[in-house]
């Protein structure tokens, strides 16, 4: 089922809090499109742990606007980010912590928690904070347009 069209069943679940997650998840703005950029938010993060973050980030950025923001230098923009993540060396994992909608309907914007795994065992996890700007492409779809990632200390 396309994360676009979820069940009204999931829409309440999304703003009570999700399953594993310590504490709900704060709704700021027009709770419809909020539960759409949670659904967004949500199938990005399943298919980051199903197909790894490299396939999550082909299909969830946006593949002209989109820009990540990462490792303390400059954005890297469309087709370069495709090229940064085109194999995983980890395995990234993320929970929303709130979400704001625009009023118009068309933006919005996810916070949370994140945790890199790398693949070899000697390496430490990583874990620290993230915010990801959405917006609504021509076909009615969520897309990423920023994402901007910062380490704990």
């Amino acid at each position: 089922m396309p994360y676009d069209r979820l069940p009204l069943m999931f829409a309440a679940v999304v703003l009570a809090g999700t399953a594993g997650a310590a504490t709900p998840i704060a709704v700021h703005g027009p709770k419809d499109s909020a539960v759409e950029i949670l659904a967004a938010e949500h199938a990005f993060a399943e298919e980051a742990d199903k197909q790894g973050s490299a396939a999550a980030f082909r299909d969830f950025m946006d593949p002209v606007d989109g820009r990540e923001f990462a490792a303390g230098g400059d954005p890297i923009s469309g087709p370069a980010i495709f090229a940064a993540h085109k194999e995983d060396h980890g395995k990234l994992a993320w929970t929303p912590s709130e979400v704001f909608a625009a009023k118009g309907r068309d933006m919005g914007l996810t916070w949370g928690r994140w945790t890199y795994t790398p693949l070899t065992a000697a390496a430490k996890p990583l874990t620290g904070r993230y915010v990801t700007a959405w917006r609504k492409d021509a076909k009615g779809r969520w897309k990423a347009i920023i994402d901007i990632g910062n380490p704990d200390p």
